[in-house]
């Protein structure tokens, strides 16, 4: 084992299983750095308790346990006080990863000066939100992220006002902007502050005036746009199934109102993938889809189909305005030589027409492709 060079043991120790890293670092001296870097890599807090636990307990050693970590967890502790957070942030030195699960991080002072973490988060670029509120604190901490590439929100709320200040505001452009189910007072809120991406992933219940809000600062950067539709009986037995990415657009089936989209230019705009639950549109989702119209460098549409009932085919009466609104992207871009590529994604073959069913998108010299999936991608 001497004789073995260190790359090729650490190697063996990152394909062994992660669960038996604690006895693998019994093996030999040259073992435990290694082992201990795959087993600290993340770490999950889920009690107030283990936190203070682990500030008193691992010392700050820039060269120790501390700086194998590059991922940490907040899950189910509640409201977290900022200074103890800000605390256990000091511990890392390489920290690239924060997440944050039904936890909420709360200042007494937050209104008058907030908890500063930008110095403590030099090398984070991933922040991950879920089921939690957002208060001044946690805004100032996502505006002080000055190598943030991945911001997702899920399930987020917010907790009263939010003052938080411009000051020391990082304007980088993000890779990832996730949403989902997130309220309109969120949409409006990030809106205030220049946040651009250049990829944009949508899905769940979203509220539609602030989604559009938060496009146009990415209107010059944003590459990728994702829509993920929801999948929602609206009666028993099934007599329609609404397909939409937007909440208020389910709630206008109730009210009979139905609310106008518009999406603002996005001349950057080279991919757009729409996921579903089954093949057949909804009126609601073919508005949002006919409202995004300049996009001129636009290349490649993907659908995502996650399955449909055995037998259960959309009509083409279904997708001729979306087939309309293809045609006119495939006559109207400016990719050269290059023709506008659709893709259509699903489980099984319930697509009735093939390569022939977006007849006028073809026309225009459009292509389709047709892929049989065996999982939701």
């Amino acid at each position: 084992m001497d004789s073995f060079a260190q790359e090729l043991i650490d190697a063996i120790i990152d394909y062994l299983p992660r669960s038996h890293t604690r006895s693998h670092s019994l093996v030999a001296k040259r073992w435990r750095r290694r082992c201990q870097q795959r087993m600290f890599a993340s770490v999950a807090f889920r009690r107030e308790r283990d936190v203070v636990l682990w500030c008193t307990n691992i010392p700050q050693d820039p060269a120790g346990i501390p700086s194998y970590v590059q991922h940490i967890e907040f899950i189910a502790i509640g409201r977290l006080k900022s200074v103890l957070f800000g605390h256990v942030l000091k511990c890392f030195s390489k920290l690239k990863s924060l997440g944050m699960f039904e936890t909420t991080i709360i200042d007494p002072e937050e209104l008058d000066s907030p908890t500063p973490f930008g110095e403590l988060c030099q090398q984070i670029t991933r922040l991950t939100l879920g089921s939690t509120r957002l208060t001044t604190t946690v805004v100032s901490l996502i505006l002080s992220l000055p190598n943030l590439q991945e911001l997702s929100l899920s399930g987020v709320g917010v907790s009263g006002k939010v003052f938080a200040p411009m000051e020391g505001l990082q304007s980088g452009t993000l890779r990832l902007l996730g949403l989902r189910n997130i309220t309109a007072d969120v949409a409006t809120t990030l809106a205030r502050y220049p946040f651009t991406s250049r990829r944009i992933s949508m899905g769940s219940l979203v509220d539609s005036l602030g989604v559009t809000h938060l496009l146009a600062p990415s209107s010059q950067t944003l590459v990728c746009l994702e829509l993920e539709g929801v999948y929602f009986v609206v009666d028993f037995p099934v007599k329609e199934v609404m397909l939409t990415c937007f909440q208020d657009l389910l709630r206008s089936h109730l009210t009979g109102q139905h609310p106008t989209i518009h999406m603002p230019q996005l001349p950057a705009l080279k991919t757009l993938v729409v996921k579903t639950y089954v093949n057949r549109l909804s009126r609601r989702l073919t508005d949002i889809l006919l409202s995004i119209r300049s996009v001129p460098q636009l290349s490649s549409v993907t659908f995502t189909f996650a399955g449909s009932p055995s037998g259960n085919f959309p009509t083409y009466d279904a997708w001729c305005g979306v087939d309309n609104w293809l045609a006119q992207l495939a006559r109207t871009g400016v990719r050269g030589e290059d023709s506008l590529k659709v893709e259509m994604r699903m489980l099984s073959e319930d697509w009735p027409g093939g390569e022939g069913f977006l007849c006028l998108f073809e026309k225009a010299g459009g292509e389709v492709r047709v892929v049989e999936t065996l999982a939701v991608c």
